[in-house]
């Protein structure tokens, strides 16, 4: 929570949720945005379903601009302070070299890949974070044409 409040530059008394969240779960497991429960795939379907063209984000939502990344969406975020607007450039450069190092990608090129990957290989290595249970489904659960 510390964390959270730092980022958004909030007051050490200010509360990072709702009563009910922070009595069910840990002190330190509020997500930054509410709208950060919502997987990466869900944001890919609603951009696919609604056929967003561009994106201008007023929260800085990590899984949006990810899910932007990799529709080929161009993506612009409001970020509440320097230390929010690091996270998330942090978070987009990181998914930006892999997808540079992705053939299938239209950021790939051949020898800047074999650099990032030699130079970032700690980012290669991490096995992918896994989704919560409840939330597996959400990008099934809408109906999606894929206009690629």
């Amino acid at each position: 929570m510390d964390e959270k409040r730092v980022l958004l530059g909030l007051p050490k008394d200010a509360a990072c949720g709702p009563a009910n969240w922070m009595e069910k779960h840990s002190q330190s497991a509020a997500p930054l945005w509410w709208q950060e429960s919502k997987s990466s795939d869900f944001w890919k379907a609603l951009l696919i379903n609604y056929r967003i063209g561009q994106i201008v984000d007023l929260c800085g939502i990590s899984a949006l601009s990810v899910a932007a990344l990799h529709k080929h969406i161009p993506y612009v975020a409001v970020c509440l302070t320097k230390n929010h607007a690091n996270w998330l450039q942090n978070i987009i450069d990181r998914e930006a070299i892999k997808c540079v190092c992705d053939q299938q990608h239209p950021l790939w090129q051949q020898s800047l890949s074999e650099i990032l990957k030699d130079h970032f290989a700690d980012v290669f290595e991490q096995p992918e974070d896994e989704e919560p249970a409840d939330e597996a489904g959400d990008a099934d659960d809408l109906m999606c044409v894929d206009q690629e």
